[in-house]
């Protein structure tokens, strides 16, 4: 499940990360994912589990959980195909949805809520 941000003006990546950095940088290990201008932010706050932020359109920015590198992917793939079998397909995606929920609530407080107490 994908959760998206429309801001009436968004960010740019630099300055969200520093807000990003000083909010949940104790929490998470956060950095810039990708090439040139098509970099995202990934956020993980465990070896296996992150939250991929990417900008969409003009004001939307899309909060989306996946994998906090290709090792973990590849990790999950094999417990999921010689272990648990097609029974703990679900189980990443309950952690993504919880990290996006609460990366999405402190961006909703930071960048929504703060300029309507203004």
């Amino acid at each position: 499940m994908m959760q998206q941000l429309i801001l009436s003006e968004r960010p740019r990546k630099e300055t969200l990360i520093r807000v990003l950095k000083e909010g949940l940088g104790r929490d998470y290990n956060i950095r810039f994912f990708g090439v040139g201008p098509y970099k995202s932010i990934i956020l993980s706050r465990s070896p296996l589990h992150a939250v991929q932020i990417s900008y969409s359109k003009q004001n939307i920015i899309q909060i989306e959980g996946t994998y906090a590198s290709p090792f973990s992917a590849f990790m999950i793939w094999l417990n999921t195909f010689f272990g648990a079998g097609l029974s703990a397909f679900d189980y990443p995606h309950a952690d993504w949805r919880k990290l996006e929920t609460e990366v999405s609530t402190f961006l909703k407080d930071r960048f929504i809520n703060e300029k309507q107490k203004v």
